[in-house]
């Protein structure tokens, strides 16, 4: 299709899902795109993903609304921590929007009187219950990594200090979901692949750049 107009998929989306109805949504574009796109999201709307969608996007468009009145486009610093142990690896399930259901590392925002290695801890253990001695971590930790890609985040421009940390082999430390987190999980890292479409943002990515987990690019 050529252009049509002055059209913009976030406009058709906001139709789509803020809406009384599916129906409702479907007759405001009506006019605005083909007969065929029309079909297709009805066709799509009986998916049960609908509902999860309509609650993310009203939970972003609230947040995005909180900074519009911003002189300057909000840059936003969080943290996040990667912790391997027996060739498996923390893990999460995100408890709210955005990104309620999927799958991430532990972290947060980075609070005003803390560094980015201490806010990676304390996000560690508010959202899996995960606390070892400030030694035994400072041991642990392997690498850290800046991830700031401008589009990495749906909550806007988002950059994440990451840090690795390689608890050995060793009896998995007992864990809990706490927080954001609806849950927390030991995952073996050869299972990370096959959940790739399951992770929230670039999260998958992270477990990539420090594991290795998929083979380098030709």
């Amino acid at each position: 299709m050529g252009r049509q107009g002055e059209l913009h998929g976030k406009a058709l989306r906001a139709v789509l899902f803020t809406g009384d109805s599916v129906e409702a949504s479907l007759a405001a574009m009506h006019d605005q795109v083909p007969a065929s796109t029309v079909d297709f999201l009805r066709a799509w709307a009986e998916l049960p993903r609908l509902p999860r969608l309509r609650a993310e996007w009203r939970e972003l468009a609230a947040e995005h609304d909180k900074w519009a009145v911003s002189p300057y486009p909000p840059v936003f610093v969080t943290v996040d921590a990667v912790i391997r142990a027996n060739d498996e690896v923390l893990l999460i399930r995100r408890g709210r929007a955005p990104g309620r259901g999927l799958l991430a590392v532990p972290g947060g925002f980075i609070e005003q009187r803390e560094t980015a290695y201490q806010s990676a801890l304390r996000e560690l253990e508010e959202e899996t219950g995960l606390r070892l001695l400030p030694s035994d971590m400072a041991y642990a930790l392997k690498g850290s990594r800046v991830f700031d890609h401008p589009d990495r985040s749906q909550r806007g421009r988002v950059i994440t200090h990451a840090f690795y940390f390689d608890l050995g082999a060793r009896r998995l430390p007992e864990i809990r979901g706490g927080d954001d987190a609806e849950e927390a999980k030991w995952t073996p890292i050869a299972q990370l692949p096959s959940l790739e479409d399951q992770f929230h943002d670039d999260h998958f990515h992270i477990l990539d750049a420090f594991l290795g987990l998929l083979p380098p690019a030709p």
